[in-house]
């Protein structure tokens, strides 16, 4: 199986890690969760903790024997004992895994479920990052049909950008797009929708954990709830949504009408498969649950991070929230628009998917990074 060998240098990302979204202090402990694909990336992590005063310990989840265990033991049981997992370090890093992910497709979509809230979407118990770019591998990059090294590339330059020009951009937007402000969408593509915010604070995802809370890197979203039954007109995606576990790794989803905050049609030839099947068995409560707005000006084409694009604004449509973190939402998904005007009362504020006051946060290099 091929490897994935970073081409840019591991310790840019380590700082980027460890100074900016951690904020490590010396005497505190560092636990850095990898797999074997990943590890030239855990083992930069390690040096730079070192340096840093922080004592590191490496957790190696070895691939060949989470497949041989998933064989013995079987999903339920695997799950289970990655549940049971505890930490006692300060601050934890997640490199994901594993490389060979296919081989999961095909177990039984529950127990496929059932692994992946487990090991990617387990609650933190430490302030917890997790770095994406252990996503980005050949396999990967086969299976969602993108070139690896551009696809790599442009992950550590995102993961670069600094969370003061993230949190910048994003307040900015905070003044503009107020909770309970009533804005309308707009696209040379037919998009036209109207809706309101919830009056509730929109959360600005800027790459830093908070005490016992997580985060991604890169990062760089403003995300806002938005009010049951105010959703009505067209939205048209012009971005696809990337799901490696999906039967469709890539979806781009079309056009979508919406009505008294609920979707009343759809592009059934354009729609994934899932989401076809699932607004047929939604019984009409498949509705707008958020729009979020991307902040980092150096993601462009990169697969399953799209919706953190700058000025990029997506939509969540899917089931409502479940009522606690125990029961999540049967299905959901983001669709994606570039290029899009957001207006309050015709006065814009995002147009042609230029972020207010600002063409996008500014990018501090480290030493050793290069475009593509």
């Amino acid at each position: 199986m091929p490897r994935a060998r970073p081409v840019l240098p591991a310790a840019a990302l380590a700082r980027a890690a460890l100074d900016g979204a951690l904020r490590v202090r010396r005497g505190e402990r560092l636990t850095i969760e990898t797999w074997n694909h990943a590890l030239p990336w855990a083992r930069a992590l390690v040096v730079a903790a070192h340096r840093r005063g922080v004592t590191p310990t490496l957790v190696l989840r070895d691939e060949a024997a989470y497949f041989e265990a998933l064989a013995g033991i079987g999903a339920g049981a695997l799950a289970s004992s990655a549940r049971r997992e505890r930490s006692t370090a300060d601050a934890v890093v997640r490199l994901d895994g594993p490389e060979a992910f296919p081989r999961l497709l095909g177990l039984p979509t529950d127990e496929l479920d059932r692994l992946l809230r487990a090991y990617l979407h387990r609650p933190p118990r430490a302030r917890t990052l997790r770095m994406r770019i252990a996503d980005v591998t050949p396999v990967a990059a086969d299976r969602l049909g993108v070139d690896f090294e551009r696809w790599q590339e442009e992950v550590v330059r995102a993961s670069e950008v600094e969370p003061v020009g993230l949190r910048a951009a994003g307040r900015q937007l905070s003044r503009a797009l107020h909770p309970g402000a009533e804005i309308r969408i707009q696209h040379p593509n037919g998009s036209d929708l109207r809706l309101a915010l919830a009056r509730r604070a929109p959360r600005l995802e800027d790459g830093v954990p908070g005490p016992g809370g997580s985060a991604e890197l890169p990062s760089g979203r403003w995300v806002a709830a938005v009010a049951p039954g105010t959703a009505r007109g067209e939205f048209e995606t012009n971005r696809p949504s990337y799901d490696r576990y999906a039967d469709e790794p890539v979806a781009l989803h079309g056009r979508m009408d919406f009505g008294d905050g609920r979707l009343r049609g759809f592009e059934e030839d354009r729609a994934s498969q899932a989401f076809a099947a699932f607004v047929r068995t939604g019984k009409g409560r498949v509705r707008p649950v958020a729009i979020a707005v991307g902040l980092n000006p150096e993601i462009r084409r990169a697969p399953e991070l799209l919706d953190r694009a700058a000025g990029t604004l997506s939509l969540l449509v899917g089931d409502p929230p479940g009522r606690s973190s125990d029961r999540p939402p049967r299905f959901q998904f983001l669709a994606s628009l570039a290029g899009a005007d957001v207006s309050i009362d015709g006065r814009p504020v995002i147009a042609r998917g230029a972020l207010p006051g600002r063409p996008a946060p500014a990018v501090k290099r480290r030493g050793g990074s290069r475009a593509p």
